[in-house]
């Protein structure tokens, strides 16, 4: 299966980039494919003129990795989620951008915007849990906060083992922004009497992200692994558009393989 992540149109005319992901059937990303394995048509026009990256190669990723610090966190869940994000951001490249907050009931910006993982390391390290969760509104803070940076691929990564108590902003509020701004979230979910999976899978399968749920704090680390490995292991896709106008409405459909192979669609804006 696919996913078309992210549509960014920052350099229209005459340049469109997509982000895809492609996977498996055991949900593992294939990053072997070739320009000829893709048929692009963007508002049923092909797409000829296009270069295909994998996106470690290509630009600077921006991505907000926003951390549940609640009061149930406390103990191994969170000792656990803070390993795994020391993980998390060895996956990233040096020249990615990273924003870290953390969240009970009030958000919190620890780092913004930095490269330096020598002090995200630090900042995770001091994480303590205490008080209620407002998942909403960390998200909309990272949505805000990701769609004031340049172009570039763009992902919230979201641990919660909770469901939302005290946020001000909506769910629908949070979704539709994201959408808007083409930004994935991917969540991971701790199993816990709290835990809203429903709510946590609309979250992601809705902004094109994914949801990973934990038994238990020990499946922390790979979860978070294989969601750095999601985001990381996508192609970027920059693809020369002869129509130098484009109505508000698009639509973007790739295919992969010829037989029997995956197809793409993603609607997007101007």
């Amino acid at each position: 299966g696919g996913t078309i992540t992210q549509v960014d149109m920052s350099s229209f005319p005459p340049v469109i980039i997509a982000y895809v992901s492609i996977e498996d059937a055991n949900g593992e990303p294939i990053d072997w494919l070739k320009p000829k394995d893709f048929l692009i048509n963007n508002n049923d026009t092909p797409i000829t003129k296009f270069n295909l990256a994998p996106i470690s190669s290509s630009d600077q990723s921006a991505i907000v990795l926003a951390m549940d610090v609640s009061g149930s966190t406390a103990g191994q869940p969170l000792i656990s989620s803070k390993a795994g994000a020391q993980t998390f951001i060895t996956m990233l490249d040096d020249n990615d951008l990273i924003e870290l907050i953390k969240f009970n009931q009030d958000i919190d910006v620890l780092v913004s915007w930095q490269k330096d993982k020598k002090k995200l390391s630090q900042e995770i390290k001091k994480l303590r849990a205490q008080g209620n969760t407002a998942i909403y509104d960390a998200l909309n803070k990272g949505v805000d906060d990701l769609m004031r940076t340049k172009q570039g691929q763009k992902a919230i990564v979201l641990f919660t083992d909770g469901s939302d108590t005290d946020s001000q902003c909506s769910m629908k509020i949070t979704l539709d922004k994201a959408n808007m701004a083409q930004i994935p979230i991917y969540v991971i979910g701790l199993k816990s009497k709290d835990l809203s999976p429903v709510t946590l899978n609309k979250i992601a399968s809705e902004t094109n992200g994914r949801y990973l749920e934990a038994d238990n704090p020990d499946e922390l680390q790979a979860m978070y692994q294989k969601i750095g490995n999601k985001i990381k292991k996508q192609y970027c896709i920059v693809m020369t558009v002869s129509e130098s106008n484009l109505p508000i409405q698009n639509s973007l459909t790739i295919s992969i393989g010829r037989k029997n192979g995956i197809n793409l669609a993603k609607t997007y804006e101007r």
